[in-house]
């Protein structure tokens, strides 16, 4: 629901909206691995030889290990044990629910022609709550269990959430005959606190009749409660001025203060300016009619970023139970690093640019070339294991991006037909410039240990770095003339000795083997209409990024009684797949290397709507002035070589340094929809 209210008396304006909405669902939770209980992960890894229930009726749990099991006639093999996906999808209750409300005022009152005071006030409120249950003929994951019930597990997590927002905002516009000139000078306050609880419980097995965690043995381990506030003041003050709409400057400052930096390093200060040259309106152009406008453009500016968690720069510590040989006793350890000056990265951009416009707007171009620094860099970057962490946020090192923007458009009327047109191309490299005293690398895991991340000086961030698959030993004379590990066997893959020592090494051997930014951006759209009728389709596509695709570690192995991909039928010896084991042996696609990563190139049609539009002659005699019936699309289809279900992935999204990974991560939905505008 929404409402807004809006008024004006004399040079006084003002107004209100208020927007709250309610949300209750149960979630199933798609994206996890098939260790943590994930609908996807477990839907593809379970044996398509054992049925979802049992003739009685129940859940058949043979995918959790029965082929590793003497019972089974057939002994022990290798197996991914992997729980019934239907049951978790059904049987898991998560239900979480949330009340939001958005609301702000402002008014604004103008002193004289073209001086005018505004003042804006807003919030955000939530409030959020998740009741978990996890039932105990659920068994844990493990041929251990099988079959047998295991402790339930409940969890209760609330959160609220509150955002006030405060801006004041003093402008002058006004025009001096030949001249124009804006200016601007705003100052804003914001807010945001949050509180957050968490209380997680164990039950006895075979007892689900109360399914919270009332009755049950709390964690004390994972059970807290928090509280947290983050505060950002802004300052800015920017002039505009402009001659006939001919020549134009810009310039400006504005200062943002944190609270997640330390006092000393709080404020950062980022400066602006701009000029333009509409060179159509010099007189030696004015007569050329075939252009419509021409602009010149050049820019400079500075922006902050201060997108880390909360007292990141403080000395934290945490507390926790020690045997030393005299019985458990409580132990303080650092839990993080202090930094006082951690403080803002800093990106200084150049920009030149060009606006083309021909023949009436039938066919226009814009055109930017970038060029771009950032400095003191944040990121959460490796510290040694003697301090007993494992990371911490520093300002570290620095890089570059360039790259070219070029949009294209064209429109036209043909009688009752028309038609617009767009279309977009960028492109844009990365490099790492610097990274700190000794520019050492940055190395860091992705989700499964032996694949790896590289962020190195002279190479975009966070490059894959991972071994060299070289396709497959196919008799013994390849395999004894060829570096390969201790167990590798024929029929195992081969990969590359990258240091030429002779000697096949995990660690030393690897190397960097591309990464997830694209060699180029694209896109394009259409829209027809043709008396009442319209059509709109949209497209949007990447080419020559790279994804590592881990699914395959799985799905690929050839060395598991589970379920896998039709790749498996060119295993060795009737491809240049490695061989089938019934245990896992050897190097098989297991082996985290260049076998997983995938060209994730793409063009999907994001969007496709057709319309129609009454006529008013038909619509005014019901007291309707406009009535449009439509129906779309979404995500219809995508083009791609990709073998995971979604090429627009990246499993680590919030960390810059892991980018482009794929993880049985869900599908993208495909969507329809019918719908009908009308005003009265």
């Amino acid at each position: 629901m929404r409402a807004n209210i809006d008024g004006k008396r004399k040079r006084l304006k003002y107004g209100a909206s208020f927007s709250p909405s309610y949300s209750k669902y149960n979630f199933v939770d798609a994206d996890a691995q098939y260790g943590n209980d994930g609908v996807i992960a477990s839907a593809l890894m379970a044996a398509p030889i054992f049925p979802v229930y049992n003739a009685d009726g129940s859940y058949n749990w043979d995918n959790n290990g029965y082929l590793r099991l003497e019972e089974n006639g057939v002994g022990d093999t290798q197996f991914n044990e992997t729980l019934n996906p239907v049951a978790l999808a059904l049987e898991i209750d998560d239900v979480r629910e949330r009340l939001n409300m958005q609301g702000s005022v402002y008014a604004s009152y103008e002193f004289i022609d073209g001086l005018e005071y505004k003042i804006t006030a807003g919030g955000d409120y939530y409030n959020y709550s998740r009741n978990y249950y996890r039932p105990s003929y659920i068994p844990l994951k493990n041929k251990a269990n099988y079959k047998d019930p295991s402790n339930p597990t409940a969890k209760s997590i609330t959160n609220s959430y509150f955002h006030w927002t405060l801006s004041n905002q003093l402008s002058f516009s006004r025009r001096f005959g030949d001249h124009s000139l804006n200016a601007v000078a705003v100052w804003e306050a914001e807010k945001e606190h949050v509180k957050t609880s968490q209380i997680v419980g164990t039950g006895v097995k075979g007892d689900d009749k109360i399914r919270t965690t009332k009755g049950k043995t709390i964690d004390p381990a994972e059970t807290y409660n928090n509280e947290y506030a983050y505060t950002f003041a802004s300052w800015l003050v920017r002039a505009q001025y402009s001659y006939k709409g001919r020549y134009m400057v810009s310039a400006s400052i504005r200062g943002d203060g944190s609270s997640r930096f330390a006092p000393n390093t709080r404020w950062g200060y980022f400066p602006a300016a701009s000029v333009g040259w509409r060179v159509s309106d010099e007189s030696f152009l004015r007569d050329v009619k075939w252009i419509d406008d021409l602009k010149l453009r050049l820019s400079v500016g500075v922006t902050g970023n201060a997108q880390i968690g909360n007292s990141e720069y403080l000395q934290l510590y945490g507390s926790t139970n020690i045997d030393l040989g005299n019985g458990l006793r409580p132990q303080v350890y650092p839990s993080q690093i202090a930094n006082p000056d951690l403080g803002w990265e800093r990106n200084t951009q150049y920009d030149v640019g060009l606006d083309l416009s021909f023949w009436k707007g039938t066919l226009g171009l814009t055109a930017d070339y970038y060029y771009s620094k950032t400095t003191d860099m944040l990121f959460d970057v490796p510290v040694s294991s003697v301090s007993g962490l494992t990371s911490s946020n520093m300002n570290i090192g620095s890089m570059e991006n360039q790259g070219v923007e070029l949009a294209l458009t064209s429109r036209r009327r043909f009688g009752d037909f028309s038609y617009s047109f767009s279309a977009n191309w960028s492109l844009n490299r990365n490099k790492v410039l610097s990274l700190g005293e000794g520019n050492a690398d940055i190395i860091k895991e992705a989700s499964f240990n032996g694949a790896y991340y590289i962020t190195r000086v002279g190479q975009p961030v966070g490059c894959y770095y991972l071994l060299v698959q070289d396709g497959i030993f196919h008799n013994k004379e390849e395999l004894n003339s060829y570096p390969h590990f201790s167990t590798t066997q024929v029929g195992d893959f081969r990969f590359v000795d990258a240091n030429g020592n002779g000697i096949l090494e995990e660690d030393a051997d690897r190397v960097i083997v591309d990464n997830y930014m694209p060699d180029f951006y694209y896109g394009f759209s259409v829209n027809l209409s043709w008396k009442g009728f319209d059509m709109a389709a949209n497209f949007q596509g990447v080419y020559g990024n790279e994804i590592l695709n881990l699914e395959r570690r799985y799905l690929m192995s050839n060395s598991m009684s589970q379920n896998m991909t039709r790749d498996a039928l060119q295993r060795f010896p009737y491809g240049e797949m490695n061989r089938p084991n019934r245990k896992l042996t050897g190097n098989t696609a297991a082996c985290t290397s260049t076998f997983h990563v995938e060209d994730g190139s793409y063009l999907r049609l994001q969007n496709l709507s057709l319309g129609y539009t009454f006529p008013d002659k038909w619509t005014r005699k019901a007291g309707i002035s406009k009535l449009r019936i439509y129906v779309q699309g979404s995500n219809l289809f995508t083009w791609t070589d990709y073998s995971g279900y979604n090429p627009e992935v990246s499993n680590h999204a919030s960390d810059a340094l892991r980018p482009g990974e794929d993880y049985c991560s869900y599908p993208l939905a495909r969507t329809f929809s019918v719908g009908i505008n009308f005003n009265l």
